[in-house]
């Protein structure tokens, strides 16, 4: 018994030593010591690699350095501070002293596992990515209460990874500054700045908070200007939020938007400069598969600004997929237009009534097959969670989506709403427009009471392809399972449903295929999987045809919490990762992988052991997948490689 004691009394004082002496391994590397000032002496201390020991600090940290924070120190911020990385452990705090916001400028990552601004008056902090070249990644799971985003004038080539829910008082913006001049002392005109929100990570913005420019900059004027993209996979709220505006600019290069998770507008959006003349930039906005923009939910609804007519300049949401656009005419007048394209053509719809009802609208848009009709090669797809009746929708098209001799006139234009197998009867609309993007060719119908899918075109269509109506996964704890079950509708040429997992929702692999009725009507399926790891697993199907095409469904996934508890020491690491897991009483394994699946290492658990090594030196620095399985239970987690 006494060495049975003996032994784990060991292995907690192993993993306390590794613990307090391997967080920083450079020479140079700071720590706190203490609560204080990050300008105060005494509250650091730093790494010498000549001796293997921390020793009192002679500086104190700045730009370049790599800092931690350890549980229970409080750090003040009283000016602009810089690092190459932080870590602040759980339970430790950095915040402005109060007074004024401060600002962290950020080389390489944040590791926030406690707290990152606090709530008291002007104790948020502001990031700023202070990267020429590179990614910067804001993670951990502790809280972020950040008064603003940006870039300095510094950045050249950058990714700007948001890997932690985050709370945004001001703004997000690629740029440093969205004025004349350069308050910087750097150069903007050769940023290439993309921020990315990742998938499972949500962005809040409060009340006063922007994306990219505020209201008042309605044209970007400034000649130093550099092209920034902001790709929303997560999602990014902003519900409550003020004006944004992602507009053209006078000087060459883009701003872009990809929606592939959630984007909840706030109160306005503007797309389009006031200006008179085309700006000479360009303003891009792209809504992926499964991704959903969401202009219905502000109180008062979002104001869309998207057009100039006198400078002809007209933007719209570009859709590839199952993407969504959600409005709610009744809230705001600038959402009766459903401004939505695919493919880059602007294929405009426009929903209103008699006596509108307070309802939001989902639209999509998308090309299809037309074989030899004479059609508008678009279907519209709208749906909403209100009963709705007597709806007037105007469908809009350019000159360029008209297929096999589709005309406006003298043939009659007709409106066509899919049943489910089959068209039905077209409906005789009002057409007019010339064609152009300023003014469309539209078609008009009026008492609409089903919606759906709709189509434009002088004769009935072709029959549309297959149509996921529902996917869902649902976890059976008990069991390790994922229960799947889909819906379809519209089988045709349909060979099988082949079902694919992943454990990161990048890199898919087959599991399973669920062969297919290939007829008319709505049919349900279902498939479980029984081998369901702790954590999260990602499922999507891939629907293929018997002519060797092939589509893939959205993602969903189940989360199945561990009974088990390890933890991954040093993170970041740079030779040897420690392990610390349960004592097990058979057999077990850690697998190590790269973020694209690819298994790079694995050794053996020891039975009867709590701690395990695993050396990393071999690997390039990169992110990796730590895999651990004790026998009775697998758990994975994320590790940085220095």
């Amino acid at each position: 018994m006494k060495k049975n004691l003996l032994k784990i009394c060991l292995i907690f004082f192993t993993v306390a030593m590794v613990t307090t002496t391997s967080k920083a391994q450079n020479n140079g590397d700071f720590r706190s010591v203490t609560s204080g000032g990050w300008a105060t002496l005494a509250t650091w201390e730093t790494y010498d690699v000549a001796t293997t020991s921390w020793i009192p600090a002679i500086a104190v940290p700045t730009n370049g350095n790599n800092v931690t924070v350890l549980n229970t120190h409080i750090i003040t911020l009283d000016g602009t501070k810089g690092v190459n990385k932080l870590t602040i452990d759980a339970g430790a705090v950095v915040k402005s002293a109060g007074g004024t916001i401060r600002n962290v400028r950020v080389q390489e990552s944040i590791i926030n596992n406690g707290s990152f601004g606090a709530s008291g008056s002007n104790e948020r902090l502001s990031i700023e990515g202070y990267a020429v070249n590179g990614t910067i990644t804001i993670t951990g799971t502790g809280v972020y209460l950040v008064s603003l985003i940006r870039n300095n004038g510094i950045s050249q080539n950058v990714d700007f990874v948001i890997d932690a829910d985050l709370n945004v008082s001001s703004y997000i913006s690629g740029p440093y500054t969205l004025s004349s001049g350069t308050s910087n002392s750097a150069s903007q005109g050769d940023d290439n700045v993309n921020i990315i929100i990742n998938a499972g990570k949500t962005v809040t913005c409060g009340s006063s908070s922007y994306l990219h420019a505020p209201s008042g900059n309605t044209t970007i004027t400034t000649d130093f200007y550099g092209s920034y993209t902001y790709t929303i996979n997560g999602t990014l709220d902003m519900t409550t939020s003020t004006t944004s505006c992602v507009v053209a600019h006078n000087t060459i290069g883009s701003v872009t938007i990809n929606v592939n998770g959630t984007w909840k507008m706030g109160s306005a959006l503007r797309t389009a400069s006031a200006f008179a003349t085309m700006p000479v930039g360009i303003a891009a906005f792209n809504l992926g598969t499964n991704g959903v923009i969401d202009a219905s939910l502000n109180a008062a609804g979002t104001n869309l600004v998207m057009t100039n007519s006198t400078s002809g300049l007209y933007t719209f949401f570009n859709i590839t997929g199952n993407g969504i656009l959600k409005q709610n005419p009744s809230k705001h007048s600038s959402q009766g237009i459903f401004r939505v394209g695919t493919a880059n053509f602007y294929s405009p719809v426009t929903i209103g009534a008699v006596a509108a009802p307070n309802a939001v609208y989902a639209v999509n848009v998308s090309a299809v097959p037309d074989g030899t009709k004479k059609v508008v090669n678009r279907v519209w797809d709208i749906s909403s969670p209100t009963t709705v009746a007597d709806l007037n929708l105007t469908f809009g098209a350019v000159a360029g989506i008209e297929k096999n001799g589709f005309n406006i006139t003298p043939d009659p234009v007709l409106v066509y709403n899919w049943l489910g197998a089959a068209w039905g009867a077209g409906t005789t609309a009002t057409a007019a427009g010339s064609g152009t993007v300023a003014d469309p060719h539209t078609a008009a119908i009026t008492l609409v009471n089903t919606l759906g899918k709709f189509s434009v075109a002088n004769e009935e269509p072709i029959v549309l392809p297959l149509k996921f109506i529902a996917f869902t996964a649902k976890a059976n704890v008990a069991g390790n399972q994922a229960l799947l079950n889909w819906t379809t509708a519209e089988e045709k040429n349909t060979l099988d449903f082949v079902i694919e997992k992943s454990i990161d929702g990048v890199v898919f692999s087959s599991i399973g295929i669920v062969g297919a009725k290939n007829a008319s009507g709505i049919h349900p399926y279902n498939f479980i999987d029984n081998a369901v790891n702790s954590g999260v697993s990602y499922y999507r199907i891939n629907q293929r045809d018997l002519d060797g095409k092939s589509a893939i469904s959205k993602v969903v996934f189940v989360n199945i919490k561990s009974q088990i508890a390890i933890s991954a020491y040093p993170n970041p690491v740079v030779n040897e990762l420690y392990i610390s897991h349960p004592l097990t009483s058979k057999e077990g394994q850690i697998v190590v992988y790269d973020l694209a699946g690819k298994k790079i290492a694995n050794q053996k658990i020891i039975s009867g052991t709590a701690l395990s090594t695993v050396k990393v030196s071999q690997l390039v620095p990169a992110i990796y997948l730590l895999e651990v399985n004790t026998g009775s239970d697998t758990v994975r987690k994320r590790f940085i490689k220095e």
